[in-house]
Order: C-alpha cells, then structure tokens, then sequence
C-alpha cells in the first residue's frame, strides 16, 4: 500500500496524473503488470527503477492510461480547422507554413488526420508542418509505422482512406506523402525544460488530456499552451475539458466555443500578413472537391438543406452541440427518440450536452442508455466513469475506463 501512494505520487510528480481520475484499483493492476513483465516479486525494488528511469514510467502509464483515438475524432475540429487555414493562409495570407502541434498525439490518428485536413483546405506539403508528441515510445512507434486497423476509421466514409492509404491484406497504410508532413517526437506537456525556446504553432490540439492531471498540472499544462500558440491562433480541446481550466488564458472561440479557444490577450488579434517580400506559391488554384462545400467548408448549413434522414438529422445535432445551441441538439435528439429511432450515439450525445450544461444525474441516466445500446461505446463509457470520479466513487469510475479498455482493444482487433 505504501509503495502504491509512493508511485501515485511520483505519476503526479512527472507527469501531473490525478489518480482519482483513473482510481487506485487500476493503478495497482498496472503496478502488477509491470510487475510480472520485469519479473519482480516486491515493489520496492520497482519504485527504485521507476525514480531513475523515464521509459519505464511511460511503460507504466501505457498500463494506466487509455490513448484513445481515431481518424477525423468528432468531425467538427476538423471543419473548424479547414476553415481557420481556407480563412488566414489564402493567397494574401502568409509565405510561412501553417505550424501545427498534436499532443498527446497517440498512435499518430489526429495528426495524420490535421495533415490531410490542411491538404484539403488547399495549402501544398510546403506550406504544412505538423508536429506530434506523446509520452509513450510504443504510441509513437506505432504512428511513424502509420499502419491502421478499421477501427481507426469508425464514424468516417471510404473517402479520406481511398484517397490518402493504401489498402493492406487487414489493414490501411498512411500515403507517404502524408506521413512526410507529420514530425513525430517523444514529448510531455510539463516538461517545462523541454518548451524552453520550442517553435510556437499557429493550431494546437490538445484533447482529453487536462480531465486526466491535477489542478497544479492542468494549470501548468494550460500556461504551457498559452506559450505555444501564436497570437490569432486556435486551441482544440476535447468537449469533457472545462472552461474554467482554460481561462483567462483562453476564450471561447466564436460559434465553435466547445472546443475550440482562442488567446484570451489576443483571441480577436488577426495574423498580420508579411510586411514585404514575395509572398510563396503554396496553394492550389481549385480546391479538391470530394462532398458540397458547406461539408467540406464547416460553413453552417444552408437554410434549404434541412436534415431529413436520421444519421443526417443527428449530425445536425452534433453540430449545434459543438456550437453550444443546446436546446435545438436536444430538440432535434428528442425527435429522433420520439420517432422510435433512438440509437447509442443518441443517448451518448444527450449525455454529453448534460454534462456541458451541468446536469450530472441527467447525463449519467442517457449515458448508461448509451452504453445498454452499445457496450463499446468507449466515449460513454470514459464518460460515465468521469461522472463517478466527480462524487468520489473512484472504483465505479475505475471499472468503466477498463470496461472503456476493453471496448478499445476489442476495437481494435476487428
């Protein structure tokens, strides 16, 4: 037990971990695990090694830590992005690239995933640079490998893998053209040291990391990103993160306020074009065109093209979730429901507007109905065990991130 809180403290130390956000129990079980691989019989002799030696800390957090990730996660950061690079790199915009930092980047789904996005928005490969870095060496070697099950692509159409992979025996490998546009390095977010003098970035995603550290860390973590983001730039965070953790360093960007923040000294501030000089041809002259502009701008939707069909109608809602119109997504959910279609991402949407607007009890209920539907809906699931860490029930929290666990490998092996 005490060699336990020793380590708990040493992940909070290094890494900024709350252990109440993962539980004990789970701690404990990856203690083990480590355990059994070194071949030891005692912890001491395992906090030893852990005190002197990074790798074997982020072999331990791999055990804790559930790096969950796929293609084009949630759509609209995407869109909002595309947007972002259409609006401030078009032909007056700047001759530098537009910089952009994943972290953590996992096995590489997000960052491949912003590469191809700013592709789509019409920038050439020199006008990209793409940063990635994550805690873990085996997240990363699997993101430079670049090879992926179909599960990573869950949620999204053949479109993006037709055009940007090549069809393996079982699995998709990322298009080298895409993989060159993505630098991926060994990287924790407060390692103070290691932000000394980095390269700050025009776009920053950084999602479902802070729900995960101590407030001193999140502070910290938060600080670091202020950093890190160019004036005029944008920060994605994921829709668990709470506002109150980002401000005043951050703001809610307009219309996209749920996930995506702007500097709260200079969020308004718009990128100054270059002074003088030749501006670079970087850009297409047409922009590629796979699906009608409005899906590909993020534009809002035109008033003529109301949703009718009930994928249609629930990407509507998730939309004006993004965009905090809450009482329209549950208006157009509640129709869903009322027309005998209810689905898992129904109820697990509803859930999350309930915990957006702070109805706990309320999003719990629509969650469990998520995940009656749908026992791998990992979201609902991280979710719900969230809600449990939030009333201090830190076992029933911990069972749902391996249930959540669970789900994620049997994903994965399909």
């Amino acid at each position: 037990m005490t060699y336990r809180i020793e380590i708990e403290g040493l992940l909070a130390e290094r890494i900024g971990l709350d252990t109440g956000s993962v539980g004990s129990g789970l701690i404990q079980q990856a203690i083990q695990a480590r355990l059994s691989v070194l071949g030891l019989a005692e912890p001491g002799p395992y906090l030893r090694i852990l005190r002197n030696s990074d790798e074997e800390l982020a072999e331990l957090v791999e055990e804790v830590v559930i790096p969950e990730s796929w293609f084009f996660r949630d759509k609209h950061p995407f869109q909002r992005l595309e947007k972002y690079a259409r609006e401030n790199w078009g032909p007056s915009g700047p001759m530098t690239p537009l910089k952009a930092l994943s972290i953590p980047c996992a096995a590489g789904e997000e960052a491949y995933s912003i590469a191809i996005t700013l592709l789509e928005a019409g920038l050439l490969p020199d006008g990209i640079q793409v940063d990635a870095g994550d805690i873990s060496e085996r997240q990363l070697t699997r993101a430079r490998r670049g090879v992926y099950r179909a599960n990573a692509f869950r949620g999204e159409g053949p479109r993006h893998r037709l055009a940007y992979f090549r069809e393996l025996a079982q699995s998709w490998e990322i298009d080298p053209r895409v993989r060159r546009l993505v630098r991926f390095f060994r990287a924790n977010l407060l390692a103070d040291e290691q932000w000394a003098g980095q390269n700050t970035y025009d776009v920053i995603f950084c999602r479902n990391l802070l729900i995960y550290l101590t407030k001193p860390a999140r502070q910290r973590a938060v600080a670091t990103l202020d950093r890190l983001l160019n004036p005029g730039g944008i920060l994605f965070v994921g829709h668990a993160e709470m506002i109150a953790d980002l401000q005043p360093h951050f703001l809610p960007d307009e219309d996209w306020g749920s996930f995506a923040y702007r500097r709260g000294a200079a969020g308004s501030a718009e990128r100054e074009p270059p002074a003088s000089g030749p501006k670079a041809e970087r850009f297409r002259e047409t922009p590629l065109r796979f699906s009608p502009e409005h899906q590909k701008s993020g534009l809002p939707r035109a008033p003529d093209s109301a949703p009718t069909s009930p994928e249609e109608i629930l990407d509507e809602a998730r939309r004006l979730a993004d965009q905090r119109q809450y009482a329209e997504a549950v208006r157009l959910c509640d129709q869903l429901v009322r027309n005998q279609v209810p689905s898992a991402s129904v109820y697990s949407l509803l859930g999350m507007i309930s915990l957006a607007t702070g109805e706990s009890d309320k999003a719990e209920a629509y969650l469990m109905k998520a995940v009656y539907l749908d026992d791998a809906d990992v979201e609902a699931l991280l979710a719900l065990g969230l809600i449990c860490q939030g009333r201090g029930d830190a076992d029933a929290a911990a069972r749902y991130r391996r249930r959540a666990e669970r789900a994620r490998l049997r994903g994965e092996a399909k």
